[in-house]
């Protein structure tokens, strides 16, 4: 598991279910925050930490509201 949120640098933001499960196959550890709160998943693919999100609906107004939570405490993304 990571140590430090500096640590992520990749965010991928699925509209999807589908997508987001197809991603899911290719990580390698999932972890999460245990947090309530959150709508994403932290995890790596390779060597590559990543941030996981699934949209709460299409639309851009969703996708700004996701993404700019994931960068409020992983600002390396």
């Amino acid at each position: 598991r990571p140590c430090r949120r500096e640590d992520f640098g990749i965010a991928i933001l699925c509209t999807l279910p589908l997508e987001y499960d197809a991603v899911s196959l290719m990580l390698n550890k999932l972890w999460d925050e245990n947090r309530s709160d959150n709508i994403y998943k932290i995890s790596c693919i390779s060597k590559h930490n990543v941030v996981l999100a699934l949209l709460l609906s299409m639309g851009k107004a969703s996708a700004i509201s996701i993404a700019a939570g994931i960068y409020s405490k992983y600002y390396y993304v």
